[in-house]
């Protein structure tokens, strides 16, 4: 698999190492106190004090980390925050630890905690050859990786039917392009959780408009989705906020039902039906970003699409807000 790496900005290099490349060091130092709410809809939960809550199967998955994987476990890098994500999505210490001794194996076999690859996104740009491939098949909206917010989340937005199922199931590269994608999605959200906080996730937005179950379902593809849930929550727990469907037929709503038995509970449980235009329904996405970075077709103020490949806020999304504020004062 292919990682390149990306040097971090911050001239403490001794400090950086703490947690891996992605994390600015020098902007956790400076908060030891979690960041203040962004809005009324911010309503993740302090890092700090999970893990004072949870600190003693904390540390007992950290005595058999120490015991059965010597040579890999580093506790300064698999930290006590790296720990609780694993004990949060598992709810049992002894899964936690199998989960998480499973994951410092790929780790340090693809060398995950060299590299900082926060700044190369998934998509037609990216240098990694599996991820252009990838995206080479699929329509120009068809999948959008963004991270809009510095102190929020990443946001994937899918458009069904730009996806062409039966394509993409039968490629080679199809799961290091998943992996490269959760590995960028988690090292955004680690730094972001890091430096603000706050236990932050990502959402995925799955837009069923225009799709059509005869012409775009394909079970075998819907089956490796199953796999990449899997993995979402086995390799990268506490990743994921939730997978909101929209504009969602009842047909796709009846394969649902039958693929969500191939799915861990804990993954299904992270979907929901929503509809944008209703007002309650539609603010739930802002508990993940602000409406100002929510498209105009899901009821939010962002114009623009296809949606912008960003990993950061660019200067348009910035005085778009700056615009909105002045016209709201």
């Amino acid at each position: 698999m292919v990682y390149h790496h990306h040097k971090n900005k911050n001239k403490n290099n001794s400090t950086r190492k703490m947690a891996g490349p992605w994390v600015d060091s020098d902007i956790v130092q400076s908060r030891s106190d979690p960041l203040p709410p962004l809005d009324d809809y911010d309503d993740r939960p302090i890092a700090k004090d999970l893990i004072l809550k949870h600190q003693s199967s904390i540390r007992a998955i950290q005595q058999y980390l120490k015991k059965e994987e010597e040579a890999l476990y580093d506790p300064v890098r698999h930290d006590e925050l790296w720990i609780l994500r694993y004990y949060l999505s598992q709810k049992s210490i002894t899964k936690a630890t199998k989960a998480a001794i499973s994951f410092l194996h790929y780790r340090n076999e693809h060398q995950l905690d060299e590299v900082d690859i926060r700044w190369d996104p998934p998509g037609p740009n990216c240098r990694n050859p599996a991820v252009r491939q990838f995206f080479t098949i699929l329509e120009n909206d068809g999948m959008i990786v963004s991270w809009p917010d510095p102190l929020r989340g990443t946001i994937i937005f899918m458009t069904m039917k730009g996806i062409p199922q039966k394509e993409l199931v039968k490629v080679p590269f199809f799961e290091e392009a998943l992996w490269y994608m959760l590995e960028w999605q988690f090292q955004i959200i680690d730094s972001v959780t890091r430096n603000t906080g706050r236990l932050t996730k990502g959402i995925r937005i799955l837009d069923f408009q225009h799709y059509s179950s005869s012409q775009h379902y394909y079970r075998p593809f819907m089956n490796r989705c199953s796999e990449w849930g899997k993995l979402t929550q086995d390799s990268y727990p506490q990743t994921l906020g939730k997978v909101y469907m929209v504009h969602t037929p009842s047909l796709v709503l009846t394969a649902f039902s039958v693929v969500k038995h191939l799915i861990p509970k804990r993954f299904v449980e992270k979907f929901a039906i929503l509809n944008p235009h209703r007002t309650e329904e539609r603010q739930l996405f802002y508990k993940y970003m602000k409406p100002q970075h929510l498209p105009r077709r899901y009821g939010g103020h962002y114009p623009v699409w296809p949606y912008p490949r960003h990993v950061h806020p660019t200067e348009s999304l910035r005085e778009e807000e700056e615009e909105e504020e002045e016209i709201a004062a």
